[in-house]
């Protein structure tokens, strides 16, 4: 890791996202000094992988020459947190919520800010932050002027976002992350229930987001729904009748499908 830093940065939280960016921001040349988690041994194993890092028991960052201090904390706990923690004078501070506004830190003025990578972060899974598009928001210039250069030492995708179009951009991630997620585990669980292997669906998987993200989902939509093939949907909705609530999930997705494109949307048919 670097010795050499171009922001001197405090940072509160110790999960999936902390853990994945703290080195990754010193790898980028800057100093994390200081961490604070609710999780004390978790913020020790934080601390271990920096150059040079204390842990705090309490959310006081007075003592240290921060430019920056990044919140990578749940959602709820981010405005209490800010009312709560201590930074030095003219330290910038930012959250890295995507549904949460920059508001919540408005006890912080013009030092106020958000720092979003747009990105799930899971353990034991290492992402490549070069990727990663990250939207920043800032109250000030001089807190802009940070979270420009600290996205753009690890990102190639940087964008200025305000909350509201933060907000958008958080709900769209959920449909096409956590929705799409959420179904490859039910698809996942009947196989097993069938005595079949999920491997059987991981070239297909592979094939739609390929074909979604080359051409557009809109023009790479397939299936008995947007056939309009009833039969077929009624007899999958048959062998469902064990599971009422993914019956549910496939009739209701299934009728989106078909009123989306029966009111004029184009694409495949097959």
């Amino acid at each position: 890791m670097s010795k050499s830093a171009k922001l001197k940065l405090g940072i509160i939280g110790s999960g999936n996202l902390a853990i994945q960016l703290a080195p990754a921001l010193e790898n980028a040349g800057h100093r994390v000094m200081a961490c604070h988690s609710l999780h004390l041994n978790k913020a020790k194993q934080l601390a271990d992988r920096m150059y040079q890092c204390e842990v705090l028991h309490e959310p006081d960052f007075a003592a240290y020459p921060l430019d920056l201090v990044l919140m990578a904390v749940s959602d709820e706990a981010i405005e209490t947190l800010a009312a709560e923690m201590t930074v030095p004078e003219n330290c910038s501070v930012a959250h890295t919520a995507g549904g949460v506004s920059i508001e919540a830190l408005a006890v912080f003025g013009e030092h106020a800010g958000v720092f979003y990578p747009v990105q799930s972060f899971s353990k034991g899974r290492k992402v490549d932050f070069e990727m990663i598009p990250i939207c920043i928001e800032a109250i000030g210039k001089t807190t802009e002027q940070r979270l420009y250069q600290l996205g753009s030492s690890l990102s190639k995708e940087l964008y200025y976002l305000n909350s509201v179009q933060r907000k958008d951009l958080h709900i769209a991630a959920v449909f096409a992350s956590n929705f799409t997620n959420f179904m490859l585990s039910i698809a996942w669980e009947y196989l097993h229930e069938q005595d079949l292997t999920p491997d059987l669906l991981v070239p297909l998987v592979r094939e739609t987001i390929a074909k979604a993200i080359q051409s557009g989902p809109e023009s790479m939509q397939t299936g008995p729904a947007r056939r309009g093939d009833l039969e077929v949907v009624e007899a999958h909705l048959s062998r469902l009748k064990a599971h009422p609530a993914w019956q549910r999930l496939y009739q209701e997705v299934s009728a989106a499908i078909q009123d989306h494109y029966r009111l004029g949307h184009k694409g495949d048919s097959l």
